[in-house]
């Protein structure tokens, strides 16, 4: 009967600490912010991850060689929105995201030409 009992609290024990560590992961989402034509990196991008239904999670720059880093996020749906000055805005949807990921984008130029100053 005492073999029973500890076997169990062995069981008990173990199912808890299993769903402890599983709880305890966290995934992260980082990448690189290029420029399309000449694949250099684009400092200073804003980097937004929003929640599916459009809720801001999270925000941050890019360095000066291009890369963020988003971490401790739960599993979920997201959309990574990037935009720079002088560039198009892209906005990328990561669906199911269950594990870690690398998410390089590469942005276009926005080429906008000014009319005529007369002084």
């Amino acid at each position: 009967m005492d073999f029973n009992k500890a076997r169990l609290l062995y069981l008990i024990v173990f199912f808890l600490y299993s769903g402890l560590s599983v709880s305890g992961q966290s995934i992260h989402v980082s990448g690189r912010v290029l420029q399309q034509n000449t694949q250099t990196p684009v400092e200073f991008a804003n980097v937004v991850l929003f929640k599916q239904d459009s809720v801001f999670l999270k925000g941050t720059t890019t360095d000066t060689i291009g890369r963020f880093e988003f971490e401790n996020l739960p599993t979920d749906n997201y959309v990574l929105s990037v935009s720079c000055l002088g560039f198009e805005t892209k906005r990328i949807l990561i669906q199911n995201l269950t594990e870690s990921a690398q998410i390089d984008v590469y942005l276009n130029e926005n080429v906008l030409l000014l009319g005529e100053v007369v002084i």
